[in-house]
């Protein structure tokens, strides 16, 4: 029974999380700590989750850890979404308008195709990002994270503060998505993170690829 609830849980929040912002008002959308909120609680549902179905007990998070996650937490929402949004979002956006490109088209799309699309760049970006610190001179930004040892969700925040930058950027800016098909793809990507570098027994494939990727084997 255990494993039944445990399978259905990631699709079933999944569904829960894409009507909600499907249906959030517009009054929520336009709060600063809306998204910021959403996403803090949905990392800390999945690491709560690991006390539940724990993979190893030898990852059980300890009250050092747990205070140096909070510091790479704080870091990320309070720091480095904000050098970005000031060094990379507002200067697209700024560019846009100036070379008058429009993309009016985007906001009129269907909801679920603006979602697709939104996560497609975001993923795509991040993707290649990932190949070139792996195969560049910023690999230096990059191999604090192959370090960990033990995962948790909140770990795919943890790292060089240079890397969760650049990480973080995207070409998003530079088109008229609906804001609420934004807000699902970041709190998925969150919630994405840390399913996947969580310790807790919620898909054995999300393990082995973490485990791979660490070069640790599974």
């Amino acid at each position: 029974m255990k494993r039944i609830v445990f399978s259905l849980f990631q699709p079933a929040t999944l569904v829960l999380i894409v009507l909600f912002w499907a249906g959030a008002p517009a009054s929520l959308l336009d709060k600063a700590w809306a998204i910021t909120a959403a996403s803090i609680a949905t990392l800390a549902m999945v690491q709560a989750l690991e006390f539940a179905n724990e993979r190893h007990a030898s990852w059980r998070l300890s009250p050092r850890e747990f205070l140096t996650d909070l510091f790479y937490l704080i870091l990320y929402y309070a720091v480095i979404l904000t050098v970005e949004t000031k060094l990379a979002d507002e200067p697209l956006a700024s560019a846009k308008h100036a070379l008058g490109i429009t993309t009016a088209w985007a906001m009129h799309l269907p909801f679920v195709v603006q979602v697709a699309l939104v996560v497609f760049l975001v993923e795509f970006g991040q993707y290649w990002m990932h190949r070139l610190m792996h195969n560049s001179f910023v690999w230096w930004t990059h191999a604090p994270h192959h370090h960990i040892t033990q995962l948790n969700a909140a770990k795919g925040l943890v790292g060089n503060p240079l890397e969760l930058f650049l990480v973080s950027l995207s070409v998003i800016a530079l088109f008229d998505f609906a804001k609420k098909c934004r807000f699902l793809c970041v709190q998925c990507a969150h919630r994405r993170v840390g399913l996947r570098s969580c310790q807790c027994s919620l898909r054995p494939s999300a393990l082995v690829r973490v485990r791979l990727h660490d070069g640790r084997g599974p």
